[in-house]
């Protein structure tokens, strides 16, 4: 018989929100598609801190056609940055050859806390710095300098606060 290790993932999650501090658990079942057993199956998770994501069970054998699942509990600390990750879930065997893997978007969403603590102060930070630069490159005019990328600079940095406005109008903290 034809030596054919294969592993495919039969079915998994797409991308997810998750707020700080919150848990999900989701699942991906591996198949093995090949006529050997696949020993020591295992799925590990990049893109994210390791320290959030728990995978269970830690490794098994699958049998030719049989199909296992694996769960992979998220675990936000509510102080994490809320931002978009990018993450693959990666399979392994002990046949370094035969692997397999899954990406997707883990969205870290801000909790109404770090909204009001963080965001919304740096926001407004940013916002009297801003003021205190165009009052800067107006002074700089009047004494003559060229002050033309100044002008193109704090332009682009309105306009960047303009859309940052929006969002948070939106409540879009991703």
């Amino acid at each position: 018989g034809d030596f054919n290790q294969k592993i495919s993932v039969l079915s998994s999650f797409s991308d997810f929100n998750i707020t700080q501090g919150a848990k999900a658990l989701k699942t991906i079942v591996i198949k093995n598609t090949g006529n050997r057993t696949l020993f020591n199956v295992s799925v590990s998770v990049s893109g994210i801190e390791a320290s959030w994501v728990s995978i269970g069970p830690d490794r098994l054998n699958i049998t030719i056609n049989a199909n296992a699942t694996f769960g992979i509990e998220f675990i936000i600390p509510s102080d994490a940055t809320a931002k978009v990750y990018d993450v693959t879930a990666n399979v392994a065997t002990s046949n370094s050859s035969v692997s397999t893997s899954m990406s997707f978007k883990v969205f870290v969403i801000p909790t109404e806390e770090t909204v009001q603590k963080e965001i919304i102060p740096n926001y407004n930070n940013a916002s009297s710095r801003l003021s205190e630069l165009e009052k800067k490159v107006s002074g700089l005019a009047e004494t003559c300098i060229d002050v033309k990328v100044l002008e193109s600079n704090r332009d682009e940095i309105k306009e960047k606060m303009k859309k940052i406005q929006e969002y948070l109008d939106a409540k879009d903290y991703v």
